[in-house]
């Protein structure tokens, strides 16, 4: 008998638009909650019912479902929904499909980035969010003001991000769906404050919502044929679906990512372009040396200007010193597109070039402390060196085997994101052997790649990131309940 090999993905949409969309999105929300509340309670995760296969569900639905009366009209339930979600599992990816070799490499890239987003505490996206865009966007003229924030939002960054967290909970508190009249009402209206309903639902009707039929157009307009299963989902773009007076959220991890750096990132790059991502990169980079500042046993010095074959040039970003390792690190604002996400060539050509890149900056830096160069006199050259290229958002490149990208004959050159990079440095703050595990946790011979996280595998209880606490509290506020209270 011929081995079950999963469907392909038109077979699982057509499955999916035997029901009833709106139904069948409500159904979705009410357990996408349920599986929220389980795991914040630690509960069993129940395989395959998951935020990732609901929210895969969720926009098969929208974008191939319907509410049109059929002859053989199914009803939606719990096991019909657990089935779904089992099937979203099984969909082939089309890279097993085919008779010759398979693209290893491409098929980890799409399992991680259809995965690993839900995984993250969302805490440190919202902190970097405010401190990114405000705090440190403060010190750099070229980043959108205030003003230009509340232009393009209709109300101020802190207000925005408010809103869409009130309105996570709101929905998390409902069911997975809750009703504009229910938001108007006076025991709740004052979780929105300032605003009025009429500036909510204008803002939640230009940012965070849209119809269902508008998601279909969306989804459709960014579907990558062969890789649908991977393609852009307008729920990352517009968490909330508009079904009558109600709002419905079928993948609340979503509607939580719209206030973050990333989700804020998208609405600010469709408007300045590259007059947003090209400060934002200086702005990132200062954010991290402030990072490497909390090591309290390593000295942190910036960039270095030369002379390079008769031209200005500089070096990577920053040297961490401590007494056991230099390490150089170069920063990079970039974030992987949507085609490196769902394992496409020119994608993986595309973050290839950028990751390249950096590991040229830090080999051209790392050669000039080898050969004494007088312009790097102050960093040691008597110790081993090591390179780091932090990233603003993942590339996944060791969980994918991509990683041969960062190969060097100078130095060991090892990559992390901007929340690998908050939490391992709040474990090395006080510690006086900071050096040695940035040395053990960097070297190729402790596993696959050096990588950060490994410094803080010993450590039930860390200390916490008093940027990313600090920048929480900022924003984190509820003027009119906490009046009340």
């Amino acid at each position: 008998m011929a081995a079950y090999i999963g469907p392909t993905y038109r077979e699982f949409a057509r499955l999916v638009a035997r029901y009833p969309r709106e139904e069948l999105l409500r159904i979705i929300a009410a357990e996408a909650v349920r599986e929220a509340h389980k795991r914040a309670a630690r509960g069993p995760i129940s395989v395959p019912v998951t935020p990732v296969t609901l929210a895969g569900v969720a926009r098969a639905a929208l974008a191939e479902g319907t509410d049109k009366r059929r002859r053989n009209r199914h009803v939606a339930g719990a096991s019909q929904l657990a089935r779904l979600c089992s099937e979203y599992i099984d969909v082939l990816d089309p890279a097993l499909a085919d008779g010759g070799s398979t693209d290893v490499e491409a098929v980890l890239t799409r399992i991680a980035f259809e995965q690993f987003g839900e995984q993250y505490s969302p805490m440190e996206n919202l902190s970097r969010a405010h401190s990114l865009f405000q705090d440190y966007a403060a010190r750099n003229p070229a980043m959108p003001s205030a003003h230009q924030w509340e232009e393009l939002l209709g109300v101020d960054l802190d207000t925005f991000m408010r809103t869409g967290f009130a309105l996570h909970v709101a929905v998390m508190q409902n069911g997975g769906a809750i009703s504009r009249e229910v938001m108007k009402a006076d025991h709740v209206k004052a979780i929105w404050e300032p605003l009025s309903p009429d500036d909510l639902f204008a803002i939640v009707d230009r940012l965070f919502s849209r119809t269902a039929d508008e998601h279909r157009s969306l989804i459709r307009v960014g579907e990558l044929p062969g890789r649908e299963k991977w393609s852009f989902s307008s729920l990352t773009a517009y968490p909330l679906v508009s079904l009558g007076d109600d709002l419905v959220c079928p993948a609340p991890h979503l509607l939580i990512d719209r206030v973050t750096s990333t989700g804020l990132w998208y609405v600010a790059q469709a408007e300045w372009k590259s007059k947003f991502t090209g400060p934002l990169g200086t702005t990132f980079e200062g954010y991290v040396g402030d990072q490497w500042r909390f090591v309290r046993h390593a000295q942190v010095l910036p960039e270095i200007s030369y002379q390079l074959e008769g031209s200005d040039a500089k070096s990577c970003d920053w040297f961490i010193i401590t007494d056991s390792v230099v390490l150089l690190v170069e920063v990079k604002c970039a974030r992987p597109s949507l085609d490196y996400r769902a394992g496409g060539d020119e994608g993986w050509a595309d973050a290839r070039s950028r990751i390249r890149d950096a590991v040229v900056q830090l080999e051209r830096s790392a050669q000039k402390i080898i050969d004494r160069h007088p312009a790097f006199a102050d960093i040691p050259h008597d110790r081993p060196l090591r390179g780091l290229i932090v990233t603003l958002e993942p590339y996944h490149l060791r969980q994918t085997l991509r990683d041969a990208c960062l190969d060097s004959s100078v130095l060991p050159i090892s990559h992390a994101w901007a929340h690998e990079l908050e939490n391992a440095v709040a474990r090395l703050q006080d510690d006086e052997e900071a050096g040695s595990k940035l040395l053990g946790a960097l070297s190729p011979e402790n596993g696959l790649r050096g990588w950060l996280t490994k410094v803080h595998d010993d450590q039930k209880h860390p200390p916490r990131n008093s940027i990313v606490d600090a920048s929480w509290d900022a924003w984190a506020r509820w003027p009119a309940i906490d009046e009340l209270a």
